[in-house]
C-alpha cells in the first residue's frame, strides 16, 4: 500500500489538497503587484526568494466570489514545469497522509474537470485533490509569459 502526503488548504467551503512534493512553501500573503495583460485568473506578481512570482486567484478559476488578498490569505508556492506559481488560499491547514485505496480519481465520476486530479475524505469533508497542470491552461501560460516579457520581468525557473 502506498501513501503519499497532501498539504491541505480551504477556499471558501471547498477542502482542497496539493501533494506536498510540489509544494515549495506556504507563506502569508503579501501585496500583490499588477501585471498588466496578465490572463485571468492570474491576479498580478510577488517577489518570492528574488523570484517574480505569478500570483493564481483560485476562487476566481472555481467560480467562487472573488475579493482582494489580505493579511488572512496564504500563499501556496509551487510550480508548473518551470514556471513558479503562488496560490492565494483562505487557509492552510495540516499535512495528512492518504494511502492510494482513499484516493479516487475525478476523471471517472466527473469527466472534462481540469482542476481536479481526484477526491478523497479527511475527517468527514471532501478533500479535492488539485493537479497544478489544471490552474492555466497551455495558452494561459504562453500569454503569461508573454506578459511578463512585455513588463519586463524574466521568467524564472523553479
Amino acid at each position: 500500500m502506498k501513501n503519499q502526503d497532501f498539504v491541505l488548504f480551504r477556499i471558501g467551503d471547498f477542502h482542497l489538497a496539493l501533494p506536498t512534493s510540489v509544494v515549495r512553501s506556504v507563506e502569508r500573503s503579501v501585496l500583490v503587484a499588477a501585471l498588466p495583460d496578465a490572463p485571468d485568473p492570474v491576479m498580478g506578481v510577488v517577489n518570492y526568494a528574488g523570484e517574480t512570482v505569478p500570483v493564481i486567484n483560485l476562487r476566481r478559476k472555481m467560480g467562487l466570489p472573488s475579493h482582494e488578498v489580505d493579511l488572512n490569505d496564504q500563499f501556496i508556492f509551487t510550480s508548473r514545469g518551470e514556471l513558479p506559481l503562488a496560490l492565494v488560499v483562505d487557509e492552510v491547514s495540516e499535512v495528512i497522509t492518504l494511502s492510494e485505496f482513499e484516493i479516487k480519481g475525478s476523471k471517472s465520476f466527473w469527466p472534462g474537470l481540469t482542476l481536479v486530479d481526484s477526491v478523497s475524505g479527511h475527517d468527514g469533508k471532501i478533500i479535492y485533490i488539485q493537479s497544478v497542470d489544471g490552474f492555466l491552461s497551455e495558452d494561459q501560460v504562453f500569454n503569461l509569459v508573454e506578459a511578463m516579457e512585455t513588463a519586463g520581468i524574466k521568467e524564472t525557473g523553479a
